[in-house]
């Protein structure tokens, strides 16, 4: 996603942001602005035809699901036909829908029998971004330089600054802490760059309003079968409307809604401290040349 961004006045700036969590006013609707949160829906409760992955709520489905497309390079359309126009079956088995339910079953004994139910093998650890795993090494695999990648849980480096100071100088670097954190609000417009062009040239608007308010509102002036897709946290309660989407809106709840806070918290960067308490410094790495 590209965008262009500006500060913008408090008032000024609420304003937007109360214009695009209104843009979301359709999603806010069905749910309100609880002060508690309620309790997910499960997946048992909203589709049809699930059979591999009962028992988690809706948004950590459809977040299971990005994942799985992800680690197979694929995307909705290689398992449900038609996906993203408004004639797709959600619930029609197809060859590959009935391999991705024995992966997922043969994932889920694989954890349960050898690591005590943890998530240490996923479709990530074979697929890595193909639809079929690659079993033989080439030789340039083994005679070329090796591949540098990072553990999932980075450990505490030796020897390398602190993260208070690893941290004070990026706000150092993007203007200074007291400059920075005059900012309380903005209105961030861009572009989307979509998977292989599919949900690319959106038209994008970010509003934030500190310490935890964000929203998010994507369109398709040239494409308005596609309709406006929203993403909204209010401080206290978030929500997700994708029109084409096999749920087209919906609460986020637990690890969803929390990470809905945190991109809300993030958009001020004199808070990533507060908003992340247990920080450690990996090892040094180079980003680009």
């Amino acid at each position: 996603m590209r965008f262009g961004w500006r500060r913008a006045i408090a008032a000024a700036a609420a304003i937007m942001l109360a214009t695009a969590i209104g843009m979301g006013r359709h999603v806010l609707a069905h749910g309100g602005q609880a002060a508690a949160a309620t309790k997910p829906k499960m997946v048992e409760d909203v589709f049809k035809n699930v059979q591999a992955l009962k028992g988690i709520g809706v948004d950590d489905f459809l977040l299971t699901m990005g994942i799985m497309s992800a680690a197979v390079g694929s995307d909705c359309v290689g398992c449900h036909p038609s996906a993203g126009t408004d004639h797709v079956d959600w619930a029609l088995d197809t060859p590959r829908k009935r391999t991705a339910r024995r992966m997922v079953q043969m994932v889920t004994a694989i954890n349960r029998d050898h690591f005590n139910g943890r998530q240490v093998v996923t479709c990530w650890t074979c697929h890595r971004g193909r639809d079929r795993p690659v079993t033989t090494m080439t030789l340039d695999v083994v005679y070329g330089p090796p591949t540098d990648e990072s553990d999932d849980v980075l450990t505490q480096a030796q020897a390398v600054p602190s993260v208070d100071q690893v941290l004070d100088k990026y706000l150092q670097a993007i203007g200074g802490a007291r400059n920075v954190a005059r900012l309380t609000s903005f209105v961030a417009t861009g572009k989307s760059v979509g998977y292989r062009g599919f949900g690319g040239g959106g038209v994008v608007e970010v509003s934030a309003q500190a310490p935890d308010k964000r929203a998010t509102h994507i369109s398709f002036p040239e494409y308005p079968d596609r309709g406006v897709s929203v993403r909204t946290y209010d401080g206290r309660s978030g929500w997700i409307a994708t029109p084409l989407a096999v749920v087209p809106k919906y609460e986020l709840a637990g690890s969803e809604r929390d990470g809905a806070r945190l991109d809300a918290m993030l958009s001020f960067p004199t808070q990533i401290k507060q908003a992340l308490t247990d920080v450690r410094v990996g090892p040094p790495s180079t980003i680009g040349d």
